[in-house]
């Protein structure tokens, strides 16, 4: 009975995670240096998105500015919590707000670069 909401977590998870790989696409301009920077970048988020939220304030603050932890507590919350609707509601809510403010800076972005 949890597969439709995981479903929609993955879709979810997946578009903030593509518009934040279209913002890297963006800044780094080539697609050669896209890749590279996407890599670069993406070790570093997940290995902070991995930390434990009591052990450093600051890296929980800077983890949350990415949709890796936010995606990690809602399949958490999905898959293990008995009641897991208001962490889902949360954390969906701000999986949907980063993707789009990756997509309005990639945008805007974009048309930088077109002109």
């Amino acid at each position: 009975q949890r597969l439709p909401v995981l479903a929609v977590g993955l879709a979810i998870a997946g578009a903030a995670f593509g518009a934040f790989g279209a913002l890297i696409g963006v800044v780094a301009r080539e697609a050669r240096t896209a890749v590279l920077v996407a890599f670069l970048a993406a070790l570093p988020i997940v290995l902070v998105g991995l930390v434990p939220e009591g052990s450093v304030a600051a890296l929980g603050w800077l983890s949350d500015a990415f949709p890796f932890r936010h995606a990690i507590r809602f399949f958490q919350a999905a898959l293990f919590d008995f009641d897991p609707w208001g962490t889902l509601v949360r954390e969906a809510a701000w999986l949907l707000a980063l993707g789009l403010v990756f997509a309005a800076a990639a945008r805007i972005g974009v048309r930088r670069l077109l002109t």
